[in-house]
């Protein structure tokens, strides 16, 4: 009869069982000594799983109950608990932080101890990262904000890693580079925190430089564009527009029709959505 699951259900379920086996292979390289193109190429491929399922996290959210968020929460716990002992340790707190790319200072791991040991143990216990958990959604802080981000937080540090200690922008595997400063780009463009919107132009700006217009003209476009979103999301108008009509013009609607369609629809809204703005205020 097969599975009852909806396909929803089954691509949450593709996307857990991979990033194990993508875990699992980066565990491996790691032993080997210092990392090399074999360990970048893992680590992209598990960034773009972190995103996929903080894209998944994310539509949970919106229509989670508090026992769901509960739920949850525990089970990050679980994940972060490293040696099973039932609670969080300075140690496992000041790992977790630099999984998610937010490394923090002496001061700032004893804060975040701080913050989230109730009874003065030393220790996290599970109802107290409960408690923290909700806490954050009203409070933010550096390690909540990537806690409550955690699957992009993940995909951006190991994009860095991979961009910063293997792969380079001049080199044979330029490409490469490119591709994870692009991933790097969506990924700053899926979250809204201090500094993402300019962090992520800055990222697409980059890839540009090895996916120029006249060598990889399909690509440069997609960056353009994504540009040019973010400008309009920073309320950068006149700069979208002009954004999205340079991603038009790059693309070459014999080669690539459904590329050129979506770049016209976006000049399109975005030239219209101007026009009833400035009519408006008039």
């Amino acid at each position: 009869w097969g599975s009852r699951d909806s396909p929803q259900q089954c691509r949450e379920q593709n996307v857990e069982a991979a990033l194990v086996q993508l875990r699992d292979a980066l565990a491996a390289f790691d032993g080997l000594g210092p990392k090399g193109v074999d360990w970048a190429e893992a680590a992209t491929r598990l960034a773009h799983a972190c995103h996929h399922q903080a894209g998944i996290e994310a539509a949970r959210s919106v229509s989670e109950t508090p026992a769901q968020a509960e739920k949850r929460a525990r089970a990050m716990f679980a994940e972060l608990d490293a040696d099973g002992g039932g609670t969080l340790d300075e140690r496992e707190v000041a790992a977790m932080a630099e999984r998610l790319g937010a490394p923090l200072r002496k001061k700032e791991l004893k804060e975040a101890l701080l913050s989230m040991d109730e009874d003065g143990s030393g220790e996290v216990d599970v109802e107290e990262f409960l408690l923290w958990f909700q806490e954050i959604r009203n409070k933010p802080s550096k390690l909540g904000l990537a806690v409550q981000n955690r699957w992009a937080s993940e995909a951006l540090e190991l994009l860095r890693k991979a961009t910063l200690q293997v792969f380079t922008p001049n080199g044979e595997h330029r490409l490469q580079w490119a591709r994870c400063r692009m991933k790097a780009g969506e990924v700053l463009a899926s979250r809204d925190g201090p500094g993402d919107i300019d962090e992520g132009i800055a990222a697409f700006r980059d890839s540009q430089r090895v996916f120029s217009r006249s060598d990889h003209p399909r690509e440069w476009a997609i960056a353009e564009r994504q540009v040019g979103e973010l400008k309009q999301r920073s309320s950068r108008r006149d700069q979208a527009i002009a954004c999205f009509q340079r991603s038009l013009d790059a693309i070459d609607r014999s080669v690539d029709p459904v590329a050129w369609r979506a770049a016209q629809q976006r000049l399109a809204s975005a030239s219209w959505n101007e026009w009833g703005r400035v009519s408006g205020a008039g």
